[in-house]
């Protein structure tokens, strides 16, 4: 059969990719169908049954799913053109920010974090434009529309680094799938086997 999974941008998506090749590996009949968008694109699939599960960053609101906390944490931080004097700084705080064009990202729930990190600095932000999947956001910065902020991950843009934020901002991400819903049978298969998953394997990947 067929698992659909719907995914954020995540450094997770490793592990979940690590768990995919294993569940294949036991059982090579199965294939998967990936679809990536934001959380929000993503629940609505999972509502619609577009997608089997999904893999979502918190904070989410997910009460009315069933839920896996994934191991390891997604950092936060700002996208920036390595020539930018922000390249310089080891970390960035809010007040670095301040008279820097902004690109934030569209989700509600991340935007209440980012606000609560800016503090009171929060009113002397200038966002410029808000994105939901960051490839086009990575251009937005090469093309010196802003700095971009956003979650660490494992690509690499041309022309682009990624600086942490301090605080710092980190944030879980969990594997979901629709209550009171009858799953078919490999799907049911692979919670299961994601649930079994050694944590350790994940470690060894950071």
């Amino acid at each position: 059969g067929e698992i659909t999974i719907g995914s954020g941008e995540t450094r997770n998506i490793r592990v979940l990719i690590d768990m995919m090749a294993a569940f294949r590996a036991a059982h090579p009949e199965v294939t998967f169908d990936m679809y990536t968008a934001a959380a929000d694109d993503i629940k609505d699939h999972l509502d619609r049954g577009l997608v089997d599960v999904g893999v979502v960053v918190e904070p989410v609101e997910i009460s009315q799913y069933h839920f896996l906390r994934l191991p390891g944490k997604e950092r936060a931080g700002a996208l920036l053109r390595t020539d930018s004097p922000l390249a310089q700084k080891a970390v960035i705080r809010p007040e670095d920010l301040i008279g820097t064009p902004l690109l934030m990202v569209k989700r509600p729930y991340f935007q209440n974090e980012l606000t609560n990190w800016f503090g009171a600095a929060y009113e002397q932000m200038e966002i410029v434009a808000t994105y939901n999947l960051i490839y086009n956001a990575a251009i937005m910065v090469q093309n010196r529309m802003g700095v971009a902020l956003c979650l660490e991950l494992e690509s690499h843009f041309d022309g682009l680094c990624f600086r942490p934020l301090e605080p710092t901002q980190e944030n879980g991400t969990v594997l979901i799938w629709k209550k009171e819903q009858i799953l078919p049978t490999t799907t049911r298969a692979f919670i299961e086997h994601v649930k079994e998953y050694p944590e350790g394997i994940f470690r060894n990947n950071q």
